[in-house]
C-alpha cells in the first residue's frame, strides 16, 4: 500500500508541474495575454487521480510479486543481455519499460533512444513509450518530439487511451484548449469508471467555457503580433545521408512575392523532428511584423556548411503559410 500512495504522490506532482506552469506561461509562449480562470488550477489534482486509476503504465500487483525476483535484478540480467547483443530492439523497449516503472526516466529515455535508432519503422507501442517516457524525464518536452508521437500514435489509434490522456495535456500546454477538450471528451467516450466519468464531464466543461473565452481575447489582447507554429519532420527517404547532430538548422519565412527571409530560427538537426515557433522576435526586418503578410513561404534547411546561404548538398523542406498558424514542413530534398 505504501507504494500505492508513493506513486499517487509523485503522479500528483507531475500533474502540478504539466498543468498549473502551463496557465501561467502560455501568454509569453504565444505573445498574447490569456487569462484563465482563477479555477482552472483545480483540474489537477481530479486528473492526477484519473491519470493512476486508469492509464497508469505500472501494476503495482506484478511489483510486489513475491514470485517474481526483484526488478533491480531483472533489469541488470536484461542489461547484461543487451551488452551482449545490442541490436534486440524488444529488449531495449523492456529496458526502458522498466526504467519507467522504476522512476528512473532518464534512463529511460536512453534505452528506449537505443531501441528507436535500430528501428526502421517504430511500432506504436515503442513510439508511445518513448514520448511518454521524455514527458516524464522533462514535463517541458511535451510540447516538442513527444506532441509529434502522440498526435502519430492517435493518427493509427485514435482511441489510444494514453495517447489521448497526454495528447490532451500537449494539446492544453499549447493554449489548443478545445483540442484538449475534444481528446479528453474521446476518452469519455471509450468508457471510464464512473467517478472518473463525473470528474471528466466536470473539468471538460470547465475547458470548453474558458476556450471561448480565450479565443475572445486571442482576437482582441494582441493584435500586434502572430505566432506560427512549424513542425519539422526529416523525410525517411533521406535516412542514408550522415548527418552531424549538430549540423545548424534554418527556418526562414519570406514573403510569398519574393525577397529577402523577413524571419529566421536557427537551431541544430538534432533538434528534428520537433515543433518551432516563429514570431516577431524573429524578425530581420527592422518595422516589419508577420501580421504585415497574408502569405509566407517558409522554408527549413539543414545546411551542411554551416552557411545560411543555400550550398550544394543542404537538405531541405517548403510549406506555405496561408492564414493558418499551424504548419508542417518536411525536409526531403537536397539543393542540386
Amino acid at each position: 500500500m505504501n507504494s500505492f500512495w508513493i506513486a499517487f504522490s509523485l503522479l500528483l506532482l507531475l500533474a502540478l508541474v504539466f498543468l498549473i506552469y502551463p496557465i501561467y506561461i502560455n501568454k509569453y509562449l504565444f505573445n498574447t495575454q490569456i487569462r484563465y480562470p482563477f479555477y482552472l488550477p483545480l483540474l489537477v489534482i481530479p486528473f492526477a487521480t484519473l491519470l493512476y486509476l486508469y492509464i497508469s503504465t505500472w501494476d503495482e500487483v506484478l511489483l510486489i510479486d513475491n514470485n517474481l525476483p526483484p526488478v533491480n535484478e531483472m533489469v541488470v540480467d536484461l542489461e547484461s543481455q543487451l551488452a551482449d547483443n545490442p541490436d534486440d530492439i524488444v529488449g531495449w523497449q523492456l529496458l526502458g519499460q522498466s526504467y519507467i516503472v522504476m522512476g528512473l526516466y532518464s534512463d529511460a529515455v536512453s534505452a528506449l533512444s537505443e531501441a528507436w535508432i535500430r528501428s526502421p519503422s517504430p511500432s506504436l507501442s515503442l513510439k508511445l513509450l518513448y514520448a511518454e517516457a521524455q514527458v516524464l524525464d522533462s514535463p517541458d518536452s511535451i510540447t516538442e518530439f513527444p506532441a509529434i508521437l502522440f498526435n502519430d500514435v492517435l493518427d493509427d489509434n485514435p482511441l489510444n487511451e494514453k495517447a489521448l490522456w497526454y495528447g490532451g495535456l500537449a494539446a492544453l500546454r499549447l493554449g489548443d484548449t478545445n483540442l484538449a477538450s475534444q481528446r479528453w471528451s474521446t476518452l469519455l467516450d471509450i468508457g471510464v469508471p464512473e467517478a472518473v466519468e463525473n470528474i471528466l464531464v466536470e473539468q471538460i466543461d470547465l475547458l470548453k467555457a474558458n476556450s471561448n473565452q480565450d479565443i475572445d481575447e486571442l482576437v482582441s489582447a494582441d493584435t500586434n503580433s502572430l505566432t506560427l507554429s512549424i513542425e519539422v519532420v526529416f523525410d525517411d527517404s533521406l535516412n542514408h545521408i550522415d548527418i552531424p547532430q549538430d549540423t545548424p538548422l534554418f527556418i526562414f519565412a519570406r514573403d510569398k512575392l519574393g525577397g529577402p527571409p523577413i524571419a529566421v530560427i536557427r537551431d541544430e538537426f538534432s533538434s528534428i523532428p520537433s515543433i518551432f515557433y516563429l514570431n516577431d522576435n524573429n524578425l530581420m526586418i527592422p518595422g516589419r511584423s508577420l501580421l504585415d503578410y497574408s502569405e509566407l513561404s517558409l522554408t527549413a534547411r539543414i545546411s551542411l556548411s554551416g552557411n545560411p546561404i543555400a550550398t550544394k548538398g543542404d537538405l531541405y523542406g517548403e510549406a506555405n503559410f496561408e492564414g493558418d498558424i499551424n504548419n508542417v514542413i518536411y525536409i526531403d530534398r537536397i539543393v542540386e
